[in-house]
């Protein structure tokens, strides 16, 4: 004798739902589990730290007043800090360009001293050319004179 049975495919699609929603089920079962464990750890480190926590609300407006007095001195330096600023960078640019106008001064001043260089050395050299042709000159009348005064003792 054979046993035949039938399933049609709205129940087979019942059967693979409900073993999707088992499936489903577990997998949220282990993950309510977990969060129930995450939950306690949390809940332990909140009542090891109550008394921190306690503590740091008890001493918050202590530290609000301590933020709000630094951030006052902090914009009060800042304020002097911009004011300052803009005088010392006129400052630079007032020093820099008296430092600019001296090197130019300085740089006029060597170009001077260079050229007066120049021409005294072309002076001393023009001179001492004809003062060497002068004393040529002396040289040979000398000549002249000594050999015609030598003639006339003779």
């Amino acid at each position: 004798m054979a046993i035949e049975a039938v399933i049609s495919v709205k129940d087979l699609f019942i059967i693979l739902l409900s073993l999707v929603g088992i499936g489903v089920g577990i997998f949220l079962i282990m993950v309510l589990k977990n969060l129930a464990g995450v939950l306690k750890n949390v809940k332990l480190l909140i009542e090891d730290n109550q008394e921190n926590m306690d503590n740091a609300l008890k001493h918050l407006p202590e530290i609000m007043e301590n933020v709000n007095s630094i951030t006052g001195e902090v914009e009060y330096a800042l304020d002097d800090v911009s004011q300052s600023v803009p005088i010392i960078v006129r400052d630079v640019e007032g020093i820099t360009t008296t430092a600019r106008i001296t090197v130019e001064k300085a740089g006029e001043t060597i170009n001077t001293v260079e050229e007066g260089v120049k021409d005294t050395v072309e002076t001393v050299r023009a001179n001492s050319a004809s003062m060497t042709t002068y004393i040529k000159i002396i040289t040979e009348i000398l000549k002249v004179a000594t050999s015609r005064l030598s003639k006339s003792k003779a």
